[in-house]
């Protein structure tokens, strides 16, 4: 018999996903399945990481007990539960079908019962459709997709697809009703292009164990309705829709993706991995670019807090750009956009890279993203526990609906309009440097009629830095609240705004100190210091040329505080739990004195004030 015997040892040591299928083949856009075993009620990012493909008792064979070859015309066809009739190659119940052969024209469809385990073992199979789906699962409890081990398979349904009366099912190369597993032994490929809409689309769940996945789409990549589990292999995207999405939205114990590790890569033209729930990295290194040329554009002028779909991307709303006091930071270069290039307010598709529409956790793994929209999107929460992270947006680099939770990592944005945002942001750690051409973290919402920076309940909206070292490099303001900020702990250092409409700090009710360091450089005319201190902060007024050396210096001449700015600033603030109080500290650029302060607990030095800023940044800070 042709077949791996090695592969199909593998096979057998393998646990693979089982929820079951409809027990009447429904077609409806409704799964019947149960949640994967472990799912819990109220499904968030924390728990999502350990719901999964559940366990299954091991496969007990020994052989395949099918061998299927294709050939132009015919199927040679040698064991138990499948028939071959023309091109088509049909499965009526469990099994290990060791499928190869090259045709133009061919077909599987599995027609089996609710207990019947089904495995397609491809060992050289080049199948393509020219009507329809490759591989259509109406009926399993799984389907296992196994690629032999030094084996490269192709699958390619059809452009064109005719379905029967009042239906529009399958509509994918492989369409399956039941939760469905990619694995592969060494070496082991599968190629599949999806010419009529979505490449692999699973009415249950998606699991890639292992292997290289190969994928390109008219549509979507990937899509499993129920859950989407990558926990290794090497999976490769490019999609004219979305790249990988879970879209269960009426059961919260569903519609989720987990990232355990593996290799990704996606370049996608709307989002590049979209959850209806929840969207869990736990490991594995991803590479995403989101939006196609548009994702190379400058900045976009879309706003995150105007009627945003979880389905499309640009919220429906006011248009228009910043003001004209916007200035970028350095290392920006201001274009034309085209037509192609530029992600219009109005546009009904969505451009970001991981986005979930309950709660984004991000607890390792390496992960690049290049996006037209947000890079890092949730309508609720997102918490970034560790991994690293780099991030080009067009918009923001990372976005909640609700809070913005830093508690470790590396995070780097290299270009966004707004970097970090959310309701509330609150920062406990890690390594983040952040570019943007408005604000660099901004605490903002625009639910509650608070427009123009005016809110009703600010007390919502704050930002809360506890630990970590952050460095910002803002076009606009660099840390602005619509309600109150808070430092505790950690290391900042703001690069602010040279126009005079922004400030390196900018906040509506207060900005208490009570530990850590900061180093806030900018413009003067809309400058703000802290307001409630229990250290010392010295604010001056000088004007300083771009690529300075900034020192503060203890009254014995050690350096205390530095750091060199890459633009010009004329307001200068500094707050440390190093200063001691009545002692003099002297303030050099490039060894030249520009101020000696006497450093008391609250502000002092002749500088900004806490009633210097005009406060509160509105819709993301646009107009303010």
């Amino acid at each position: 018999m042709n077949m791996n015997f090695k592969t199909l040892a593998a096979i057998c040591a393998a646990a693979f996903a089982i929820t079951g299928c409809s027990a009447n083949g429904d077609k409806s856009n409704q799964s019947s399945s149960e949640p994967a075993s472990g799912a819990v009620s109220g499904l968030t990012a924390d728990n999502a990481s350990n719901v999964g493909a559940s366990a299954s008792a091991a496969v007990n064979y020994k052989q395949a007990t099918c061998t299927a070859v294709f050939s132009d015309g015919k199927i040679s066809v040698d064991g138990k539960n499948a028939s071959a009739s023309g091109n088509t190659l049909t499965i009526s119940g469990a099994g290990v079908f060791a499928v190869s052969g090259t045709s133009a024209d061919a077909k599987i469809i599995i027609e089996a019962s609710d207990n019947d385990e089904v495995t397609l073992l491809f060992n050289g199979a080049d199948l393509t459709s020219k009507n329809g789906a490759v591989i259509d699962c109406e009926k399993a409890k799984s389907l296992n997709l196994v690629s032999a081990e030094n084996t490269q398979n192709y699958l390619a349904d059809s452009v064109n697809y005719t379905f029967a009366d009042d239906e529009d099912e399958p509509d994918a190369c492989v369409f399956s009703r039941c939760d469905t597993v990619y694995s592969a032994e060494n070496g082991g490929l599968l190629n599949i292009k999806g010419n009529y809409g979505d490449a692999i689309k699973s009415k249950d769940g998606f699991t890639v164990e292992s292997g290289t996945l190969e994928i390109k789409a008219a549509d979507d990549g990937i899509t499993g309705k129920d859950f989407v589990v990558i926990s290794g292999g090497k999976i490769v995207i490019n999609a004219d829709g979305d790249g990988i999405k879970s879209t269960h939205d009426t059961d919260e114990k569903r519609g989720y993706v987990t990232i355990n590790g593996g290799e990704i890569t996606i370049e996608s033209a709307n989002d590049g991995i979209q959850a209806e729930t929840a969207l869990t990295v736990n490991d594995g290194v991803i590479s995403i670019k989101a939006g196609g040329d548009a994702a190379d554009a400058e900045i976009s002028s879309g706003r995150d807090f105007l009627d945003f779909d979880n389905r499309g991307g640009r919220p429906n709303g006011m248009g228009g750009n910043p003001p004209e006091r916007f200035s970028p930071p350095n290392g920006f270069t201001a274009t034309a956009q085209t037509a192609s290039q530029t992600v219009s307010d109005d546009s009904t598709e969505s451009t970001k890279g991981l986005k979930a529409g309950n709660n984004v956790e991000i607890k390792g793994g390496e992960i690049t993203v290049t996006s037209a929209d947000d890079s890092v999107h949730s309508n609720g929460s997102v918490i970034v526990a560790n991994g690293t992270l780099l991030l080009s947006s067009c918009d923001d680099g990372i976005h909640a609906d609700e809070t913005l939770t830093i508690n470790g990592g590396k995070i780097t944005v290299t270009k966004s309009y707004e970097a970090l945002e959310g309701k509330s942001v609150e920062i406990n750690g890690g390594e983040i440097d952040v570019k943007a051409a408005d604000d660099g973290i901004n605490a903002a919402g625009g639910d509650n009629g608070s427009f123009f920076g005016f809110n009703d309940n600010s007390d919502e909206y704050y930002i809360s830095i506890s630990g970590g070292n952050v460095t910002i490099n803002a076009g606009g303001d660099g840390i602005d609240s619509n309600g109150t900020i808070a430092l505790s702990g950690g290391d900042v250092v703001v690069y602010g705004p040279v126009d005079n409409g922004n400030g390196a700090i900018d906040y509506e009710k207060s900005f208490a100190v009570s530990g850590g360091e900061m180093i806030a450089l900018g413009s003067s005319g809309m400058a703000q210091a802290p307001g409630t201190l229990s250290q010392p902060c010295l604010s001056i007024y000088a004007d300083v040329s771009a690529d300075s050396k900034i020192e503060v210096r203890d009254s014995g001449g050690s350096v205390v505080m530095s750091t060199s700015s890459p633009k010009k600033c004329s307001s200068l603030i500094f707050t440390s739990d190093k200063f001691n109080s009545g002692e003099n500290y002297s303030i050099y650029a490039n060894d030249t004195l520009l101020a000696t302060v006497t450093a008391e607990i609250g502000v002092s030095g002749g500088g900004a004030s806490a009633n210097g800023g005009f406060g509160g940044g509105g819709f993301g800070g646009r107009f303010a």
